[in-house]
């Protein structure tokens, strides 16, 4: 999403079932495979679970509201 000052930044859901994984990220220490949901789908990147929307429900939303406004939902955490 676009800020005020024109800059781009990356929002992700944030789950916070998994929040202890959030240091492995950051120091990108990947070896630990655990880290990630177990989806594979051809040619997707890992997914960490600390991103990832348990609740298809709410994820469904978070769809919905963006393609209306433009705007992470507030039904879901996020993190930049």
């Amino acid at each position: 999403m676009q800020d005020e000052t024109g800059r781009f930044d990356n929002w992700y859901s944030y789950n916070p079932d998994y929040a202890d994984t959030i240091e492995q990220i950051r120091d990108a220490d990947f070896s630990d495979k655990n880290i990630y949901t177990p989806i594979n789908s051809g040619g997707q990147s890992p997914i960490p679970k600390i991103q990832a929307i348990t609740d298809m429900d709410a994820g469904v939303k978070a769809v919905e509201y963006f393609i209306r406004t433009g705007k992470c939902y507030p039904g879901i955490e996020w993190m930049c």
